[in-house]
């Protein structure tokens, strides 16, 4: 998990270092903060000194924020608390966090197609939230989301040392939704995502040989839903 997060960090420094062009919004940093001050904006806390790190993205990092009411931000400097489940963004030298429940989305800027953060899902089952922001990595017919989550392990050992530390632990939950709505955990392996897509397991297993696909990797899971939602929509316009 820990060499997920590096790997997506990296891509989200490079999208960030290139300056990607994207189609700003109306709200500038301080029409943010004077908006949202009503509704929970307040200065980060401070963690303690523990190993590991509580962001998704540790290094401020450019993108924009939607708010609820659909209004949607200037790219600004932020980052993911997954820890605390906050968003914060820099207005000039403060520091300032948004709850989730301000929020409808955010997108993080990325040449590698940009990181996209929703709320308004919701799942009794695995107590998903409508105001939980989650990774979307598909949302059509079928959806593929991610919850990320980081907690405290307290007391963890230090390698080669006697002495013991607080650390922050990764997590990561997959979830595939299917059409009809309901959710399922799962992980990136052949046998769990060809359970989800039984309907038509025979032509997704061709689809994945032809293209050289790898059940492993995010993107190429999503181009396996693409596929397997056109497979559903010929499905219903053929009327069956």
């Amino acid at each position: 998990m820990k060499k997920l997060l590096v790997i997506l960090a990296g891509f989200l420094l490079i999208g960030a270092e290139q300056g990607i062009a994207q189609t700003q919004g109306d709200l500038t940093v301080e029409q943010l903060r004077d908006y949202v001050s009503d509704q929970g904006v307040y200065q980060t806390r401070i963690s303690r000194n523990v190993r590991g790190t509580p962001y998704l993205n540790a290094d401020w990092l450019r993108g924009h924020l939607t708010l609820a009411d659909g209004q949607q931000s200037q790219p600004i400097m932020m980052r993911l608390n997954t820890y605390e489940q906050e968003v914060e963004f820099v207005r000039d030298e403060e520091v300032l966090v948004i709850p989730p429940s301000s929020l409808s989305g955010l997108v993080i800027y990325n040449n590698f197609g940009n990181i996209t953060f929703e709320n308004g899902y919701r799942s009794e089952e695995y107590e998903i939230t409508e105001d939980y922001l989650l990774r979307v990595l598909h949302d059509n017919r079928t959806k593929l989301l991610v919850e990320h989550v980081t907690v405290l392990q307290k007391d963890m050992a230090s390698y080669g040392t006697a002495s013991r530390q607080d650390e922050y632990i990764d997590n990561r939950n997959i979830f595939f939704v299917s059409a009809d709505g309901s959710w399922e955990e799962i992980r990136l392996r052949k046998r769990d995502i060809l359970n989800q897509l039984d309907s038509h397991r025979s032509e997704i297993e061709e689809f994945v040989k032809q293209n050289n696909l790898d059940y492993s990797e995010e993107q190429e899971v999503v181009r396996i839903l693409q596929h397997y939602d056109s497979l559903l929509q010929n499905e219903s316009g053929s009327g069956n």
